[in-house]
């Protein structure tokens, strides 16, 4: 019998992928294996506010910046290695590329490099799509040269590339998966925000924004990791995801609102005001993220692995607002 070892059981997805691990071990959907480990940074474990603690089945190992020669890995089937630092520094940080090499990649590769030792069969690291740029003409495939608009997306690129070159030395298994925007129960950032603006009915000019954008449902999403643990058609490969329904900026606000059962207040700004907004240096990633276009081509994805989205967008959505408003 062997084990799961996952990293940044700390953060939004990890949490919920340690409870979809532990949901599908009890149910016997993992063959083979017996206990899932959650690393985390730091000495005390059990200060790391790690959500399943006490779940049978479940441990919760400390780990230091770098990791040393141990027994860590010993009986690990494989990684699934979520941790690094995934919010951008502000822009006027003097040493920003030695912060996003020392957490994504270096401690990507340190980690990789022990388990390679230790013979561990597959290393799963979730990347972004980011890696491919911040906008699409066309919707993004994985075969598609890179193109990281940011130092945060660099470092990812980086940590893919050392990776894959590990795993020609090492011969153990590399799996990248590259998602976009992740929503689901307790999601920060641009999502949050836009359930704040509901929330406090304040008019938003987002009226005949009619871009495409795709995200992943955290559901989605971990499901789709637990499928590349152990399918032979995910070796070495690289996989884009989504729900498989690209949504205006409009159409996700109006959605959020039904959802919420709350008024959608929303207003036209002219184009011109638009694109002036998207010249000036703090306004212009928020404007590109508003109006741009960002679509994946998962066609690749869904024929490796067989896999489809388990969850709709609708249902998604439904579930992370109602971890907002629990009563409803």
């Amino acid at each position: 019998m062997s084990k799961i070892v996952v990293t940044g059981v700390t953060g939004f997805v990890g949490r919920y992928l340690v409870d979809v691990l532990l949901d599908r071990l009890n149910q016997g959907a993992l063959t083979g294996v017996e206990n899932v480990t959650g690393l985390v940074r730091g000495r005390e474990p059990s200060r790391s506010g790690s959500a399943p603690v006490g779940r049978s089945g479940y441990t919760i190992e400390a780990i230091g910046q770098y990791l040393e020669p141990s027994q860590r890995f010993e009986g690990v089937k494989a990684v699934l290695h979520l941790a690094g630092r995934a919010h951008q520094l502000k822009e006027g940080h003097r040493d920003l590329l030695p912060v996003y090499w020392q957490d994504n990649v270096a401690l990507t590769l340190s980690l990789a490099t022990q388990a390679a030792k230790a013979g561990v069969q597959r290393f799963v690291f979730v990347s972004t799509i980011k890696v491919l740029g911040d906008m699409s003409q066309d919707p993004f495939t994985a075969t598609q040269p890179v193109n990281p608009p940011d130092t945060y997306s660099m470092s990812k690129w980086m940590a893919e590339r050392e990776l894959m070159r590990l795993g020609r030395r090492t011969g153990m298994e590399i799996v990248i998966v590259r998602p976009p925007l992740v929503y689901g129960p307790g999601v920060k950032g641009n999502l949050a925000a836009l359930i704040r603006l509901l929330q406090s009915g304040i008019p938003v000019p987002l009226a005949g924004i009619n871009n495409r954008r795709d995200m992943i449902s955290v559901a989605n999403l971990c499901d789709l990791l637990v499928s590349c643990l152990d399918h032979p058609n995910a070796k070495d490969r690289t996989f884009l995801c989504s729900d498989g329904a690209a949504l205006s900026t409009e159409q996700l606000y109006r959605m959020l609102a039904t959802t919420l059962e709350l008024p959608c207040k929303v207003w036209t700004l002219p184009d011109l005001t638009w694109q002036g907004l998207g010249r000036l240096p703090l306004a212009s990633e928020k404007v590109l993220r508003l109006r741009g276009n960002l679509e994946i081509d998962m066609h690749d994805t869904q024929q490796a692995l067989c896999w489809m989205p388990i969850q709709s967008t609708r249902e998604g959505i439904a579930e992370m607002c109602a971890s907002v408003n629990p009563g409803k």
